[in-house]
């Protein structure tokens, strides 16, 4: 990874977006080309907060948990096929990174 953030090492952690406002600091990228996964209500919550697009894990909670703590869809794993159509949909959407930035 290019960089972790704990939420402890942040002023305020989870649900506060701070840890993610850090990680997309020292990344040098902004909220709208962040992407969080998160299967946790605080942790959406936060997620959300920054800006970044959300993914809720059905992992533990069931679509509408998700969705209700601020997911902006929701995925059963990392093959759903929603998670890819939302990538492609997005790398067309915005082709070029800022100077600098990084994947």
């Amino acid at each position: 990874f290019d960089c972790i953030v704990i939420g402890e090492e942040c002023t305020r952690a989870k649900p506060a977006p701070d840890p993610y406002l850090e990680a997309m600091r020292q990344l040098g990228v902004t909220p709208e080309d962040s992407i969080a996964f998160e299967d946790s209500p605080a942790g959406l919550r936060a997620a959300a907060a920054s800006g970044a697009y959300t993914f809720g894990i059905r992992s533990a909670l069931d679509d509408a948990a998700l969705r209700a703590a601020g997911a902006h869809q929701t995925l059963a794993d990392f093959t759903d096929p929603a998670l890819s159509a939302y990538l492609t949909a997005h790398m067309n959407a915005h082709p070029a990174r800022p100077e600098g930035a990084r994947p």
